[in-house]
């Protein structure tokens, strides 16, 4: 199974090693009426942050970004189109 498939499976995406020594990241997108409008992210030393740590914080990653996208639902900046709103300010090609 390729690694696009396993992150849309599980709902956010994990890295170790990839930019910094011995440090992991895992992120959730925050989706705005299909747009993502911003990430949330939880980063930390490999040791701590492993596969096992991440499995068990993915949840409350997920739930956290999905928070995040109802309350920006909810704001005048995103209550127009959010997709033609940043494509207007130049935020995304669209």
């Amino acid at each position: 199974m390729g690694l696009s498939v396993r992150r849309a499976q599980r709902g956010y995406a994990t890295i170790t090693e990839v930019f910094a020594p011995a440090m992991s990241a895992m992120a959730a997108p925050v989706v705005v009426r299909g747009v993502a409008i911003g990430v949330v992210t939880i980063t930390g030393p490999a040791v701590r942050l492993d596969e096992t740590r991440m499995k068990q914080l993915g949840g409350a990653l997920i739930e956290t970004a999905r928070e995040l996208a109802e309350l920006s639902a909810a704001s005048s900046f995103f209550s127009r189109n959010a997709g033609d709103l940043l494509c207007r300010r130049g935020w995304l090609r669209g």
